[in-house]
C-alpha cells in the first residue's frame, strides 16, 4: 500500500470514529434521560393514579353513597399494574399480585402450596402435581391451586389436562394474566398461533408489561402477517 493510499485510509476512519463517539454519547444521554424519566414517574405514581381515576371521581360527586371502591384486595394493584410507567414498576405490582393469588387462609392448603412450590423448584414434578391435586380436591375454588397444577402439566407435556385447569383457573380468577399467558404457550404447542396469540393479547390487556407475553404476542403477529402475504 503507497504512502498516499494509507493517508486517504486513515482520513477515512476519522470521520467514521467521530460518528461513533458520536453515536456513544447520544446513547448516553436517552438512557440519562430515560432514567430521570422512570424515577420521576415512579416518585409522582400516586399522583398519577389520582389523576386517572378522577373523572370518575368527579361523575361521583355530590351522589350520596356513589363512590369508588376496590371490591377485592387484589383490585388496587391491578389498577396499578396497568398504569405502571415501566416494566420494573409493573414486576413490583405484578409480585404483590402472585403473593395475594398464592396465600391461603386455609393452612392445610398454604402447607401443599408450599411443598408444591418447593417440589416444582428441585424439578420433581411428579410429587408437585401431587400437591397440587391435594389442593384442588381440598379447596376447588382456590383459583392458584388449578394453576399452579395447569402449569406442571404442561411441563409434562400434558397440554389436554393443562388447558382444563387453565380454563378452571380463568373461570375462578378471569384476569388471571399468568394463566392467560401459559394457555398461549399450550396453544403454541399444539400449533395453533391465532388462538395463541388471542390469549397472549388477553394477558397484555390486564398486564401490559407483562415481558413473555408481549414478545410472544409481537412474534406471532409477524409470523401470521408473514403467512398471509
Amino acid at each position: 500500500m503507497s504512502q498516499e493510499q494509507e493517508e486517504t485510509l486513515d482520513q477515512s476512519k476519522a470521520p467514521l470514529m467521530e460518528h461513533l463517539l458520536e453515536l456513544r454519547a447520544r446513547l448516553i444521554k436517552a438512557f440519562l434521560w430515560l432514567l430521570a424519566a422512570f424515577a420521576v414517574s415512579y416518585y409522582f405514581s400516586g399522583q398519577i393514579y389520582d389523576f386517572l381515576v378522577r373523572p370518575l371521581a368527579e361523575a361521583f360527586e355530590g351522589e350520596e353513597g356513589r363512590r369508588m371502591i376496590f371490591t377485592g384486595l387484589a383490585e388496587a394493584f391491578f389498577t396499578r399494574l396497568k398504569v405502571a410507567p415501566d416494566a420494573r414498576a409493573a414486576h413490583g405490582v405484578e409480585r404483590s399480585i402472585w403473593g395475594i393469588w398464592t396465600e391461603s387462609d386455609d393452612d392445610v392448603v398454604a402447607l401443599l402450596m408450599n411443598q408444591g412450590l418447593a417440589a416444582m423448584a428441585r424439578r420433581d414434578l411428579r410429587a408437585a402435581l401431587g400437591k397440587f391435586e391435594q389442593i384442588v380436591k381440598i379447596a376447588p375454588g382456590f383459583a392458584e391451586g388449578w394453576n399452579k397444577r395447569a402449569t406442571v402439566h404442561y411441563m409434562l407435556g400434558d397440554f389436554a389436562a393443562s388447558l382444563h385447569d387453565i380454563g378452571k383457573t380463568l373461570t375462578l380468577e378471569p384476569r388471571h394474566f399468568g394463566a392467560l399467558s401459559g394457555r398461549g404457550l399450550v396453544l403454541l404447542e399444539l400449533e395453533n398461533a391465532e388462538l395463541a396469540l388471542q390469549s397472549f393479547e388477553a394477558a397484555v390487556e390486564i398486564h401490559p408489561k407483562l415481558p413473555g407475553a408481549n414478545l410472544n404476542a409481537e412474534a406471532l403477529r409477524r409470523e401470521i402477517e408473514k403467512n398471509e402475504i
